[in-house]
């Protein structure tokens, strides 16, 4: 099987397989959520398609080739990916990267381009489509995205789409254990928190403050329904302002909350709450109200999730955190 190394994706593995042995082709995009794994399993791919001696379970390790790829110097690997300061891919260095594809390969027989489509605009898109319909044979594009709905169709139509699905509970519990993180409670909350996303699950394992910021965040986010507009806006905004770095897993632990709250006024089965230790607390935000809770906590729900949106793109930052507080405000104290 290829890839034995890399936990799960076993459909994705035989597609891998068979297109190997088919031939390869010319453009893939391998899509999946933040923290699916597309960037480690795209690499691998890569690696295997510049080795020298590959096999049935993917790049040897050992040429030349991989050992270059692994210390990042191989010269007909090249990736295009967001840099500090850009809000999108610029244009001049897709055409930079196009206008490269007619050297040939230094030292194999192709070269791979490695490409963030998720920042890739419209302009940067259609500056990428005519090296996509017309590559040279030894060319191979290796897109990475959250999923095709960023892609312009004459672009989509020339990829095959290899989609990365969410783990299951036992292979997150392999995968973190195998990287050291043997703790019960915590490994266990961790899972359900991932959401099936490895990446989330080692990014939030390796961070020493999350279960600290967990808590501050719940405390604070029991306390929004009963909170006046002045003190939110004041004390509230304080909460966002001092952890400015970490605002967006602050909306992410609130949005787990929520949909616990969801999952209790559903009287759904509570072994599927991520905040199984704050059940008891989250049951009496809803109890008074019952099912008529569940259209409040909806748009809560949608009010994090465009804050969310929101924050990856130029707001003002008082103004967005003023009106999401203000709106979860109004809906949860009526859920």
């Amino acid at each position: 099987m290829l890839f034995p190394h890399l936990t799960g994706q076993e459909v994705l593995k035989r597609r891998l397989a068979a297109a190997a042995e088919a031939g390869t082709g010319h453009a893939y995009l391998f899509s999946g959520a933040a923290g699916s794994g597309r960037h480690v399993f795209a690499k691998a791919y890569a690696q295997m398609l510049l080795c020298e001696n590959p096999g049935e379970e993917g790049a040897c390790g050992q040429c030349d080739a991989c050992r270059h790829f692994v210390h990042g110097i191989h010269p007909d690997f090249k990736s295009l990916e967001l840099v500090e300061k850009e809000k999108n891919i610029k244009v001049e260095r897709v055409r930079q990267l196009c206008s490269d594809l007619s050297m040939q390969p230094q030292i194999g027989t192709r070269k791979i381009y490695l490409i963030d489509a998720d920042n890739l605009n419209e302009q940067g898109q259609n500056a990428l489509l005519k090296s996509l319909e017309e590559p040279p044979a030894y060319v191979v594009f290796i897109l990475i995205a959250s999923g095709t709905h960023k892609l312009l169709p004459t672009v989509l139509s020339r990829l095959t789409n290899l989609a990365l699905q969410r783990y299951s509970n036992e292979q997150l519990e392999q995968i973190l254990t195998e990287a050291g993180y043997l703790e019960g409670d915590k490994l266990n909350f961790l899972i359900r928190y991932a959401n099936g996303l490895p990446g989330r699950a080692l990014d939030l394992a390796a961070n020493e403050q999350f279960g600290k910021l967990r808590q501050e965040t719940a405390d604070f986010y029991l306390s929004i329904a009963a909170n006046s507009r002045l003190n939110l806006l004041s004390e509230g905004f304080s909460f966002f302002d001092e952890r400015r770095d970490s605002c967006r897993l602050i909306l992410s632990i609130m949005s787990s909350m929520i949909r616990d709250q969801l999952l209790l006024a559903s009287q759904a089965d509570e072994s599927l709450m991520v905040n199984q230790d704050l059940a008891q607390q989250l049951k009496r935000t809803v109890a008074e109200h019952g099912v008529e809770s569940r259209t409040h906590l909806w748009r809560g729900y949608d009010a994090l999730r465009e804050a969310d949106r929101a924050f990856s793109l130029n707001v003002s930052f008082e103004v967005l955190v003023c009106q999401l507080l203000l709106s979860l405000r109004k809906e949860l104290a009526n859920a």
